[in-house]
């Protein structure tokens, strides 16, 4: 996993794809990255992040807490999962993450969801000409690409798609707040 014990800036520059190889007992995360410093920044682009996960783990890629700025662009997440979100979980951070022209593929969360789930106490979300399409939430409260729980703020969604996006038995096919 990417980010453990690193510093407070860390950068992924494609082109490029980085798949998981999981064993019959264990699947990765690509990043676990748990902030505890000042300034921390997480910045990816142009590359494609496929098969990390399981429906055991939270935010089967990408698992972000505390005080990170994080900016995604030109990322495409391909059949991801994870307990609460398939792709990416993130939460208590004031920092806040944006996503510019990334695409979310088959990302499944076996609770809620499907694509991303922003748990709580997350300010400045901003959705860019992104793409989520045939992400599916599992679990009773849904979102199919998206999940926003409580306290959440300053969330925007600018020029992006929605396709195929299920919650099998929640609500918010594709967005739930």
């Amino acid at each position: 996993e990417l980010g453990v014990g690193l510093a407070n800036r860390m950068s992924v520059a494609g082109p490029g794809t980085i798949t998981s190889e999981p064993t019959r007992t264990q699947h990765s995360r690509l990043i676990y990255f748990n902030a505890n410093l000042s300034s921390a920044s997480l910045s990816l682009g142009n590359l494609t992040v496929a098969g990390f996960g399981s429906k055991s783990i939270d935010g089967g890629a990408m698992w972000l807490l505390g005080e990170v700025a994080a900016s995604l662009s030109l990322v495409t997440f391909e059949d991801n999962s994870g307990k609460d979100g398939g792709s990416i979980w993130m939460s208590e951070n004031s920092l806040g993450m944006r996503l510019d022209r990334c695409v979310f593929l088959h990302s499944v969360a076996s609770g809620s969801g499907g694509g991303i789930f922003v748990e709580q106490d997350v300010s400045g979300v901003i959705v860019s000409d992104s793409t989520f399409m045939s992400c599916t939430a599992n679990g009773l409260d849904g979102g199919g690409a998206l999940y926003f729980g409580q306290n959440n703020y300053n969330v925007s969604f600018e020029s992006s798609i929605f396709t195929s996006c299920s919650a099998e038995y929640g609500i918010g096919g594709a967005l739930y707040f």
